[in-house]
């Protein structure tokens, strides 16, 4: 046993310090890089990429100035340079580092307690919560959490505060209210009388604009493949000019000179130029001429389709400009038709990038079965994810699993490294790879349930995946882990399972706690 917990307690200290090497020497490589690769780690500072008044300091040279000055920065210097989502995303990081501080901070009270708990484990789990056998001792455990959890529901609760003062304040300012998203309202599921421009005009005061969402497919088709074709136009003309100058610099080199210096076919042949198949069996073309025929064909068809533009059925949605933010809001928050769920859902703040066109056709009866059709499948999928996932929880531990099932007694024979690799890294990728897959279903879950912008499809997304998360990662995982571990004493004793299961789930768990402290106070062992 000794020597078991000596060579546990060297592991942990190994990892340990080969963590700590390595992010020593990652954090090393970032300040050398830092300062090398200008144009990736300070751009801004670096090159003229905004105005002269705007242009933000540059960072200190000094190994550990540069965090101190990163730390020391105030709001709304970030805000000016770096936007508001970026400053909401630093803030987030410090509230997440404060709570992981302040999670570690507890170690200070459990540790001495956990390792004088009357357990007879050995090592570093001397530390851990599995060496208390005492229930009376788990009174620690309970209030060091209440104050933890408590801790977060603050910080919580006056971050929401601060968001929504954050928020009021930022669309209350001059410099939002100037934009054309705050001064557009669209509706949706518009009756027929209002999807004339002439007509809406008739409902509210400051109507400024009004455009009429029409569904022109061909359109939208030709817009897309002439953006297709324009990025592959700048990959290409990108792909030339390196290798370009890679010959020039390789002349340089040598004290060779290109002449004449300003025709192309001289650095890059034309063999070595960028090809590409127009379609999948036709021939192999230049690409960067082929585009260059494509994209003036496809902006003259663009104009002829947005010529007829009027005469195409509209769509049952409607954007509306107003001439400030206050008409704006009023037509946002009031009850416009007597007949429910008619001029809803309204979107205000919305860029045209973020729209999805494809969902302003939708009615609210339509909407409606979308939505709980993508709900049911996403619940469904829920329930049969968890075998796949619990298959992982196993895998971690199959050394207890080859006690019943005695064919797979063969993994003892493999090398110990792929025995480790199997049993610690492998769930470890393979439940990531399944939590990576989740967000892509998901994503056309909340299109097929009909949400009228990206934003609002990345907040079902984010909703989903929580339930995901908790239920596939932490219950899932942990119920079946903690079987494939007791499942040769469950089967030798199965009045005991609930002993075993609290016994083995991680003990970091509030239930587990409740159950100890009710065990001793009124004997819950014999309930089970």
């Amino acid at each position: 046993m000794t020597d078991t917990a000596n060579t546990s307690a060297h592991d942990v200290v190994t990892a340990l310090v080969t963590n700590g090497v390595m992010f020593g020497i990652l954090l090393t490589c970032f300040m050398v890089l830092r300062l090398k690769f200008k144009r990736i780690y300070q751009p801004k500072s670096s090159f003229d990429l905004t105005n002269d008044g705007r242009k933000p300091d540059p960072l200190p040279k000094e190994p550990t100035a540069w965090l101190i000055t990163l730390l020391t920065l105030k709001p709304a210097y970030i805000i000016e340079h770096a936007g508001l989502d970026a400053y909401l995303f630093v803030r987030y990081l410090a509230i997440v580092g404060l709570i992981a501080l302040g999670g570690c901070a507890s170690f200070i009270i459990l540790f001495p307690v956990n390792s004088v708990g009357g357990g007879s484990e050995e090592g570093v789990d001397r530390v851990s919560m599995s060496n208390c056998t005492k229930p009376g001792r788990y009174y620690a455990h309970a209030v060091v959490s209440w104050f933890f959890y408590g801790m977060i529901m603050f910080v919580i609760y006056r971050e929401l505060i601060f968001y929504s003062n954050l928020r009021n304040l930022i669309m209350s300012s001059p410099a939002y209210s100037k934009k054309l998203s705050a001064r557009t309202v669209i509706f949706q599921t518009v009756t027929d009388q209002y999807l004339e421009e002439e007509q809406f005009f008739k409902l509210f005061e400051g109507v400024k604009t009004v455009w009429v969402a029409r569904g022109q497919k061909s359109l939208a088709k030709k817009v897309a493949k002439r953006h297709r074709i324009a990025m592959q136009l700048e990959e290409a003309l990108t792909c030339m000019l390196t290798k370009a100058m890679k010959v020039k610099l390789k002349a340089d080199k040598k004290g060779e000179i290109i002449e004449p210096a300003d025709e192309m076919v001289f650095y890059v042949p034309q063999k070595k130029r960028p090809t590409t198949r127009p379609k999948m069996f036709s021939r192999s073309v230049d690409t960067i001429e082929y585009c260059k025929e494509e994209i003036p064909k496809l902006n003259s068809e663009i104009e002829e389709l947005q010529q007829s533009y009027r005469s195409v059925k509209p769509m049952n949605s409607i954007a509306v400009e107003f001439e400030n933010q206050y008409y704006a809001q009023l037509a946002y928050q009031c009850n416009i038709h007597d007949q429910p769920f008619h001029f809803m859902p309204k979107h205000i703040g919305v860029s045209p990038d973020d729209i999805i066109w494809g969902n302003m056709r939708l009615y609210w009866w339509e909407r409606l079965p979308r939505s709980t059709a993508a709900i049911a499948a996403i619940i469904a999928s829920i329930i049969f994810w968890a075998i796949p996932v619990a298959f992982v929880g196993m895998i971690s531990n199959i050394t207890y699993l080859t006690n019943m099932v005695h064919f797979l007694k063969f993994i003892y024979d493999m090398p110990k490294v792929f025995l480790g690799l199997i049993t610690s890294l492998l769930p470890t990728v393979m439940l990531s790879l399944l939590m990576m897959v989740l967000p892509m279903f998901i994503r056309s879950m909340g299109k097929l349930r009909g949400e009228a912008t990206y934003q609002r499809v990345e907040l079902f997304t984010q909703q989903s995946y929580f339930a995901f998360q908790v239920i596939q990662v932490f219950l899932v995982t942990t119920i079946s882990s903690s079987i494939a571990a007791t499942v040769t004493q469950i089967i030798k004793n199965p009045t005991s399972i609930m002993k075993l299961l609290s016994a083995n789930v991680p003990k970091s768990s509030n239930f587990y706690v409740a159950y100890m402290i009710l065990q001793e106070r009124n004997g819950i062992d014999s309930l089970i």
